[in-house]
């Protein structure tokens, strides 16, 4: 499987993870935990006008198609368009 790094999305797309939220220390398992909505810009294909890398925006619920990544780590392709906000980090 090749990483993560050699996927370039294209055209509106972009390759977002999820946001790391703090432990809990409450443990839910992974068939019961639902996605979360706060994913990490990875990148962005040539087509993207509002949206940067490292930014953290705010996605719709069913919004794109999960990637295979090593170490199932949550990565998705998601459309530009399925963005609903971005955060501003002060």
């Amino acid at each position: 499987m090749e990483k993560i790094e050699n996927i370039n999305p294209l055209f509106d797309r972009l390759l977002v993870r999820e946001v790391q939220t703090p432990d809990t220390g409450i443990y839910i398992p992974p068939s019961g935990k639902e996605r979360s909505f706060l994913m990490e810009v990875l990148s962005v294909g040539n087509e993207v006008k509002f949206i940067k890398p490292t930014q953290v925006v705010l996605i719709a619920k069913y919004a794109g198609v999960e990637v295979p990544t090593p170490h199932n780590q949550k990565h998705y392709i998601i459309r530009e368009c399925d963005v609903l906000g971005v955060l501003e980090v002060a």
